[in-house]
């Protein structure tokens, strides 16, 4: 984050505890550069590597 290297979003299939807590210091520490987590448990094994991906502002995940 502090290189401004970090993906635009983290896409889970779960809940990860520690992914969590590091977003939450993300954020604390770069307010402006903040990586969101997408738990999507339905469909994440539909996701496909390589393909360009949208996450909608109501949370549904696209990809073209």
């Amino acid at each position: 984050m502090r290189l401004e290297t970090s993906p635009a979003a983290l896409v889970l299939g779960e809940v990860d505890p520690i992914l969590v807590v590091g977003a939450i210091v993300g954020a604390e520490l770069y307010p402006d550069r903040s990586c969101p987590l997408v738990v999507a448990a339905e469909g994440y094994d539909l996701l496909v590597t390589g393909r360009t991906t949208r996450i909608r502002t109501d949370g549904r995940i696209e990809q073209s």
